[in-house]
């Protein structure tokens, strides 16, 4: 018989992570030795229990390597538990058809709880986690009777078989590339970071980088323009200033320089307009916002709007500089997002 049919008492997600807690051996009753209390918290005003094991890797020796975010050396091994507030608050019959629900739960429990721990120890190489990594959760579902359910879902995808390999142009660009010592950009560099940020939900970070990203391309082209026409470095510092010396802010230098040089008015063109408006509206505003504080919780959609943002107003600005050196920006799909950006 079914947990559905007999009804659910708990629910219980297990998973690895990255990274080791300190944490007493507690998913075992022969592991849990002395006074052990659960860890138990609440969760929007549901109660959830932690449980942990630490786990060792093939190689000599028992010692629990400090600052090892990926697990190199050890890691952990989560279960959290829930009981009927959760089951009744969601009304969860067949935890099979409630996936997605009680990972999300999951991960935002835990998260609370990693937070908290990384503060206590100080362990600043900690960080919360998303889907993108953890390889599968089991769920298992437990009846009134004590039986037992278990469902493993991975988070992975389809992905690619092990057999295949880079395609035959791609792998032809590398070889010319390393043959050459070709020498990545460091601005694209900066724009994969910007884009894990992104997959790994920290918007705030991810829309920091982005609007960097977007600063320091756009100055990178204003001095290899002036240069081109033939201006000393002095003079250029000057076309970053205003007339007492003090820096331009971007606006105002990205509206003036594509005006003066290009003779496009943002008042009457409209491509422009709307590209610039994007860009500043959410990537510029939403920096500045997370820069002085007045806003530090950016969501998903938020963030997305930033990088389309900055990615449109530099494909503009590529066309018109007629730019070799290009950056790509990818937007990990880590969300379902309706709506259009």
């Amino acid at each position: 018989m079914s947990c559905a049919q007999i009804g659910l008492k708990n629910i219980i997600v297990q998973f690895e992570i990255p990274y080791v807690l300190m944490l007493p051996d507690s998913m075992k009753k022969e592991s849990v030795t002395g006074e052990y209390k659960d860890y138990v918290f609440l969760i929007e005003d549901i109660h959830v229990m932690i449980r942990s094991e630490k786990k060792l890797k093939d190689l000599g020796g028992v010692m629990i390597a400090t600052e090892d975010m990926f697990g190199r050396l050890n890691n952990s091994i989560i279960q959290i538990w829930f009981d009927s507030q959760f089951i009744n608050k969601y009304n969860i019959e067949n935890f099979r058809n409630n996936i997605e629900i009680i990972k999300e739960f999951t991960l935002k429990a835990f998260n609370q709880f990693v937070k908290n721990y990384a503060l206590v120890m100080g362990s600043f190489w900690i960080f919360p986690l998303t889907d993108a990594h953890v390889a599968h959760f089991t769920f298992i579902g437990i009846d009134q009777e004590g039986n037992q359910d278990p469902f493993t879902q991975g988070t992975l995808g389809t992905g690619k078989g092990l057999g295949s390999n880079i395609d035959k142009e791609k792998d032809e660009l590398l070889r010319k590339l390393i043959l050459n010592e070709n020498k990545v950009d460091d601005l694209q560099t900066l724009s994969f970071s910007a884009s894990r940020y992104l997959m790994t939900e920290d918007y705030n970070i991810a829309i920091l980088l982005i609007e960097i990203l977007f600063e320091a391309k756009y100055a990178q082209m204003i001095r290899k323009y002036f240069e081109n026409k033939g201006l000393s470095s002095d003079k250029i510092d000057k076309k970053f200033e205003d007339k007492k010396g003090y820096p331009l802010s971007i606006t105002s230098f990205l509206r003036n320089i594509i005006k003066e040089e290009f003779t496009i008015n943002i008042d009457n063109n409209n491509d422009f307009k709307q590209k610039y408006n994007n860009w500043s509206n959410f990537s510029r505003e939403y920096r500045n916002d997370v820069a002085h504080g007045k806003n530090i919780k950016y969501s998903y959609k938020e963030a997305m709007k930033a990088f389309k943002g900055v990615s449109d107003m530099l494909n503009f600005l590529f066309d018109l500089f007629n730019e070799e050196d290009r950056l790509s920006i990818y937007m990990p799909n880590t969300k379902t997002v309706s709506g259009e950006f």
